[in-house]
């Protein structure tokens, strides 16, 4: 499957005229959609080890399959769970952050899968392009529709920045656009936004909302 992740991070500014400078997360809100890649077969098999599997549906390809995400996060608990990110921007154009950072891992056991949060270390380069004037207005939907949530920034004028060449950002555009669920090669698929099929963006047309990232 593939994740579409919609994160928002409100930094603590430790010392810093412009975007260059060391910032600190201080909250952090994060929501991702599962989208199908290919046909995806859903089967349910015996717990009594006679080998019995019986296929049950068919998700097609490009199928969204929900909303999943943390609720907002504020820095007393980043603090209690010993989660930290310092995130720095040189003047030269190149970053790094630092730090520990939340995934949800799951374990197996004889009695099935347990999900708990897990820190792994953060350390990474990257490059990074600004405009602090560029007069963007944060997005009341997401890439492929309208969200979930409703955010307090939603609507207000903003900054943009832009992420290169990070082994634990995704690549980020400088310029917010509408993005195509393509590959590489042209290969795109239909995005069924809706239950029942009856909401379907055709493969590459753009997605009603845009990739980007924001600063205020």
């Amino acid at each position: 499957m593939k994740k579409i992740f919609y994160i928002s991070l409100f930094a603590m500014m430790i010392n810093a005229q412009d975007i260059a400078g060391t910032y600190k997360l201080t909250g952090l809100y994060t929501l991702w959609q599962q989208i199908t890649r290919g046909t995806t077969d859903i089967t349910i098999s015996d717990i009594h080890g006679l080998g019995l599997t019986l296929p049950v549906s068919t998700i097609p390809p490009g199928q969204a399959i929900g909303w999943y995400g943390l609720e907002p996060i504020g820095e007393p608990i980043l603090n209690a769970l010993g989660l930290s990110l310092y995130v720095t921007f040189n003047e030269d154009g190149t970053g790094t952050a630092t730090g520990l950072y939340p995934i949800a891992g799951t374990n197996q056991y004889d009695f099935g899968c347990i999900t708990s949060l897990q820190m792994l270390p953060a350390l990474t380069n990257f490059l990074y392009q600004s405009n602090l004037n560029s007069g963007s207005e944060i997005p009341y939907n997401s890439i492929v529709g309208p969200l979930s949530y409703q955010s307090p920034f939603m609507g207000e004028t903003v900054g943009n920045i832009g992420i290169y060449n990070s082994d634990f950002f995704p690549n980020l555009p400088l310029n917010p656009f509408n993005p195509t669920l393509c590959d590489g090669m042209g290969n795109c698929i239909d995005l069924n936004i809706s239950p029942f099929g009856e909401d379907i963006i055709v493969g590459g047309d753009p997605l009603p909302g845009v990739t980007g990232a924001y600063v205020l």
